[in-house]
């Protein structure tokens, strides 16, 4: 029987303990902690430009998913029977705004705040493929 989350996952560095189905995604529990396999729709191409992205946003201290590279130094593994592309990524967890909490709004102002100045401080990679 063919099982394609372990033959997508065996492409990658990673010690799983666990594997179990969120949805759209599995949620795989590591030696680096939990992380998501999640489907991809796109080129290598933007999932590279996307992980320099979510790594400089993270470098520039604003809390970003990280993504993690194949065996081959890739960013997007293809199931090579079914043609589906997938990528493994950390996960930020947290809950839905109570729009009717004030302070929890005035967070969430602040925090996009601090994403308009991360990004601001992000030297974004010249890219022909339309994002």
């Amino acid at each position: 029987m063919y099982n394609q989350t372990e033959v997508i996952l065996s492409q990658y560095e990673l010690e799983i303990r666990q594997v179990s189905k969120g949805r759209g995604f599995y949620i795989c529990d590591t030696g680096q902690g939990q992380l998501l396999l999640s489907p991809f729709k796109g080129s290598g191409e933007k999932g590279e430009w996307i992980r320099q992205y979510l790594e400089d946003l993270q470098r520039a201290g604003y809390p970003a998913e990280q993504i993690f590279r194949n065996k081959n130094n890739a960013v997007v593994t293809e199931d090579e029977v079914t043609g589906e592309r997938f990528w493994v990524k950390t996960e930020i967890r947290g809950r839905e705004l109570n729009t009717g909490n004030f302070e929890e709004m005035t967070e969430a102002a602040g925090m996009l705040a601090r994403f308009h100045n991360a990004s601001a401080m992000v030297q974004l990679p010249e890219t022909g493929i339309g994002i």
